[in-house]
């Protein structure tokens, strides 16, 4: 419950921040990407594929706050025996459910944006061993690149570095993301 009235606190504040500006855009989009364990957690975990969906508002021409719901799924790289001599691999789910901050710059014919996700990340496992379920504080600084399509839509690309704040060293991983924007003047 901290952790969601946290991240609701700092949502807010990012709203109530620019509650002086007139309304640019709305935009709401779809990705799909691979998230890459790194440190420790990455001699843990396979690479894995996931998507999101976001919704994004522009409270300036180049500032926009958002949310976003993400889901990766990976292979644990432990191998464990379930009977006999078959081996099976135990499955991850990463499941981020964050707010964001987006600040864009225009370059030539693309744009740019730098960003932060702050939020929880919700974290699930199976293997022939049992379930296993925790959630923990996150945040994700954001580089992407947007190319404007027809009719409203855009395509982009974006890096993410997710920093998860763990017990012990913080669980970090790369995210590599492609996708479509559409956008409602």
């Amino acid at each position: 419950m901290k952790k969601l009235i946290f991240t609701l606190t700092v949502f807010t504040f990012l709203v109530f921040n620019f509650q002086n500006a007139s309304a640019q855009k709305f935009q709401a989009g779809a990705s799909g990407g691979m998230i890459i364990p790194a440190g420790d957690w990455g001699d843990e975990a396979n690479n894995g594929m996931g998507g999101a969906i976001f919704g994004k508002y522009f409270v300036k021409d180049n500032i926009a706050v958002g949310v976003s719901l993400q889901s990766y799924s990976m292979s644990l790289k432990s191998s464990e025996k379930s009977g006999g001599s078959n081996k099976s691999k135990p499955k991850m789910t990463i499941n981020p459910a964050v707010a964001f901050v987006e600040y864009h710059f225009q370059l030539s014919g693309m744009s740019a944006y730098v960003g932060l996700d702050l939020g929880i990340y919700k974290f699930s496992a199976k293997s022939s061993m049992g379930n296993f379920s925790d959630s923990k504080n996150g945040l994700a600084p954001t580089f992407g690149l947007i190319f404007d399509l027809k009719n409203n839509f855009s395509a982009f690309g974006n890096a993410k570095y997710h920093y998860i704040l763990t017990e012990g060293d913080a669980t970090k991983a790369y995210g590599l993301n492609v996708g479509i924007i559409y956008t409602i003047k």
